[in-house]
């Protein structure tokens, strides 16, 4: 698994990664720290820099920090892109494999498995900065159509993202 965090310490962040960056900030989501490296319709990337506020008392992560940061990349896999719909966890299952003390970064990636009318479900795992798969998750979402939810709605083109 070194192998994988290696590609994910090369990834800059694409244009949707920036965008939705931008999108977060401020949100509870921003104050987690959590960066988006790769944005695509049913695929993230993310990573969190560890600091102590997110350690228990033994100096592991704490496993509701490590769900959240699951949860959250794993969402925005499942985000219909540009439409403006967003999604709400349904059900989550984590697997905690083993400690994470001593980790400085921690890497979220998730994918969509099935896309339906309403339900998308979402496999995640996490990785230590030195490769070490850490915890695995499966996700169930319901899409969600809000007229407050502000999700960024862009379109394809070239034009819009700058290029």
């Amino acid at each position: 698994m070194e192998n994988r965090v290696n590609y994910f310490k090369n990834i800059e962040p694409d244009w949707v990664a920036r965008h939705f960056q931008e999108h977060i900030k401020g949100s509870f989501h921003g104050s987690l720290g959590i960066q988006i490296l790769k944005l695509e319709q049913g695929h993230c990337i993310s990573y969190v820099d560890i600091h102590p506020g997110v350690t228990n008392h033994i100096g592991s992560l704490h496993g509701g920090f490590l769900y959240t940061i699951a949860d959250t990349t794993a969402g925005f896999a499942a985000v219909p892109l540009g439409t403006g719909i967003t999604v709400t966890t349904i059900d989550g299952h984590m697997q905690f494999l083993r400690p994470t003390v001593g980790v400085k970064r921690i890497y979220a990636e998730a994918e969509t498995t099935k896309d339906g009318k309403r339900i998308i479900f979402a496999d995640l795992k996490i990785y230590a900065d030195d490769g070490r798969l850490l915890s695995t998750g499966s996700f169930t979402f319901s899409l969600l159509d809000l007229p407050n939810a502000k999700m960024p709605v862009f379109d394809n083109t070239t034009e819009s993202r700058g290029n």
